[in-house]
This record gives structure tokens, sequence and C-alpha cells, in this order.
């Protein structure tokens, strides 16, 4: 009987020394992946209070939910975000930290120190409760990253990237003293499928369209062009444009001109955030045919952005 009674406290005093031995007094718990997404779209993203939009948890409102733990963002700063995280017996500060890796790729790491106490039960409880965390971090963040990993998530709108295809314009420049409607850009379409006509040649794709507002003044300068195949002399009203195989940044939306106004401010954001120049102005492909579909609703609109 004795021997027995001190096998167990032998067995209890090596089990007591192993928790002492690998449970420290405190645990680092963490996170860390790549995102296929620019730095600044993930910051926007984070710190613009949209985390109902890729939380995987049920409760999609502040506080988050997610296995058991509750998600407070309290403060956020260029790159990091402070979380506070608890459940039903502890709480844990956290820190969100996010970092440049490349133009298109941001790496995230999200970290927390889980104390654990003096004695082996509270190390054992600890020790545990820091694995259910591990993987609650996880689980968020793989929602994030799927969600971050496409375009229309981060800018709301589908961006790809190809290179221009024609080459070949035939353009008019014109000015207004007002915003150009669709009655004036189609004038001016009318104009060039006339000279190209006129010239034994033919459009092969629609209508080009660039408007650009004066600084300073109520004056709007309209270019509407047209993708002739080859190129063509111009007749002073009517001139050539040669552009090159340059890569172009791309969307389309389907809607009218505010529609089209706000995905061209998109689509200036992705630029900017891919530290893209612009080495011509970016312009709208007319795919619908304005001028015979009066429902805006219908229009659809290719907005591209010549870049390098």
């Amino acid at each position: 009987m004795k021997k027995w009674m001190i096998g167990c406290l032998i067995v209890a005093a090596a089990g007591t020394g192993l928790i002492y031995w690998f449970i420290p007094a405190s645990l680092q718990v963490g996170e860390s992946l790549y995102v296929k997404c620019t730095f600044n779209g993930v910051r926007r993203t984070m710190q613009n209070n949209s985390w109902e939009r890729w939380w995987p948890g049920a409760v999609k409102s502040k506080p988050y939910e997610l296995d058991g733990f509750t998600f407070q963002p309290d403060s956020t700063s260029n790159n990091a975000l402070s979380i506070r995280i608890s459940d039903a017996g502890s709480a844990h500060a956290s820190t969100m930290l996010l970092i440049p890796y490349q133009i298109d790729t941001t790496i995230i790491t999200w970290g927390s120190i889980v104390y654990t106490g003096g004695s082996p039960f509270s190390k054992l409880k600890a020790y545990f409760h820091a694995r259910e965390l591990k993987q609650s971090l996880h689980a968020a963040m793989l929602a994030m990253q799927r969600f971050m990993g496409k375009n229309e998530n981060v800018y709301g709108i589908p961006v790809w990237e190809t290179k221009i295809q024609d080459t070949a314009l035939a353009a008019i420049k014109t000015y207004y003293d007002h915003y150009p409607g669709t009655a004036d850009i189609y004038q001016l379409v009318a104009s060039i499928e006339q000279y190209v006509a006129a010239s034994g040649a033919h459009t092969i794709n629609p209508p080009m369209l660039n408007v650009n507002q004066e600084k300073g003044s109520n004056q709007y300068e309209a270019m509407v062009a047209i993708p002739t195949g080859k190129l063509l002399p111009g007749n002073g009203t009517v001139v050539p444009k040669k552009m090159i195989h340059s890569p172009i940044a791309v969307t389309e939306v389907k809607g009218g001109e505010a529609t089209v106004r706000w995905a061209f401010a998109q689509l200036q954001q992705y630029v900017q955030d891919t530290h893209r120049m612009q080495p011509v102005i970016p312009y709208a492909v007319l795919l619908t045919d304005r001028s015979r579909e009066t429902d805006t609703s219908k229009w659809v609109t290719r907005i591209c952005f010549p870049i390098f």
C-alpha cells in the first residue's frame, strides 16, 4: 500500500514538474498568413468597420463572436489594430499587424499572450484555452484571406489586368460648358463613323470615351475614339491616335453615369494602391449603344486604365 502511494506521489510530482517545465508563465498565441491584396486595400478594409462582410462567426456585429470567444476591435494605427478577446472566464489584448510584402500581397499577423498562472491546474487550463484561441484565430484569418483575395470585395468592382489590343484609333476632341450627355457623345461617334466609312475603312470595336473637367473652370473636355483596324490620316476634325500594347487595369460595370464615375474612382484607387503610373489617360468603352438603350441600368461599360 505504501509503495502504491509512493508511486502515485512520484507520478504526480513528475507530472507537476513536466507541467511547469513545458508550460511557461505565458503562452504566445498567434497566426500569420499571406493575403493576395494590396497593403492599402487590406488596411482600408480592416479599419473601415467592415468586419461583418468577412467575419465567419454567426454574430456579424460588434462584438464579433466565434467559437465561444468575443472579439472587440479597439483602436487602429497605420498598420496595426488592437483587438480585445474575451470568453466566459478570461480576457486578452491582441494585436493584428499588417506588413507590406509585395505590391499585391500583404502579410497579416495576429497575436495575443495567454498568462498561465502559478498552479499546475491553471497552467493546464490556460494551455487548452490557448489551443482553442489559436484555432479561432486561424478560422478568422482564413475567412479574411478568402475575402480580401477578391478585388471586388476590396474595391467594390472586379479588376483584372491585360494589354491594349486596339492600337489604331480615329478620334475627336471637343469642349463643352456642361457635362456631355448621351446626345453629345453620340454626335461625335457619328462624325467619326462617317469619316471612317468615307475613308473606305470600318470600325472594329465600340467607341471609347474620356471626359475631363478643366481645373478651376466649368469646361469639360471630351474625347471620343473608335478602333479602326488601321491608322487613318484624319481630316482635321477627326485625328489619328496610335496606342501601344501597354498593360491596362480593367473593370466592367452595369449602370448609368453615376455608377461609371464611381467605378472610375475605385479603379483609380486600385492603380494607386499598386503603385502604378498612368502613361496615358484612362477611358471608358461604351459596350452598350447608349443612343439606342435609354434604360441606364442596362448600360454596360468597360473602364480601362493604362498602367506601367
